[in-house]
């Protein structure tokens, strides 16, 4: 039985990730498995009544533990806290019934003898759906954040396709500035050393001041045929 009940607060901390979402509520359920772990070696130092009882006490203190955890978060209106606390809700249920019949406060019937076993049944169908629900988000999150990623992506392209038209083109104008020719003219320069094929750069200047010819001459012609 401490096994039982330490295996289910495992899987509660687990499920509802406790942990990252209920700090205070996952330091209890540190606690309770502590001592569900203390259950479990207990029968070796005392008498097995004693530890029986104790287990019992254990396990009552943790079903109703988890009960109010669930609750807990589905009065925080956490996702999963809604499939995790109909689905303990049910099997509780059934082992209630399954218990009183036992005590012969209830009649016999389907319910009161399998009660438990249909709340068991009922749970892991619940557990199920929950489980599918979580893949379900867990892949939308990842399809926004791939799209996100995707999108800042595209700006950052644009930002930089912007940037670039900037640097080569007079924002006045919009004409091929100083930086784009002598790209241009790097290019072709180095096209004709690699190649072999001359090539011959002709200047029509309009009004053009002689400090841009003496540019060009200076950053162009004398870098390859000096």
């Amino acid at each position: 039985m401490g096994i039982t009940n330490t295996l289910a607060l495992l899987f509660t901390r687990s499920f509802l990730l406790t942990w990252e979402y209920q700090q205070t509520v996952d330091k209890y359920l540190k606690v309770l498995v502590v001592s569900g772990l203390l259950s479990i070696i207990l029968p070796v130092f005392i008498s097995q009544s004693a530890a029986f009882k104790m287990a019992i006490l254990q396990a009552i203190i943790t079903m109703s533990s988890l009960l109010a955890v669930g609750f807990y978060g589905v009065f925080k209106r956490y996702r999963r806290a809604y499939y995790f606390t109909s689905a303990w809700f049910v099997l509780c249920v059934g082992i209630i019934l399954k218990s009183v019949n036992a005590l012969d406060l209830l009649p016999t019937n389907f319910l009161t003898v399998y009660g438990a076993q249909l709340g068991g049944v009922l749970e892991v169908m619940l557990l199920a759906f929950a489980l599918a629900d979580r893949i379900n988000i867990e892949r939308a999150e990842k399809l926004e954040a791939m799209s996100l990623a995707l999108l800042a992506s595209g700006e950052q392209l644009a930002s930089e396709k912007k940037l670039m038209y900037h640097s080569f083109y007079d924002q006045l104008t919009l004409m091929p500035n100083r930086a784009l020719l002598v790209q241009e003219l790097d290019k072709y320069f180095k096209a004709e050393i690699n190649t072999g094929i001359s090539i011959a750069l002709v200047f029509q200047f309009y009004k053009v001041k002689i400090r841009q010819y003496q540019f060009v001459t200076e950053r162009c012609a004398r870098r390859y045929f000096i």
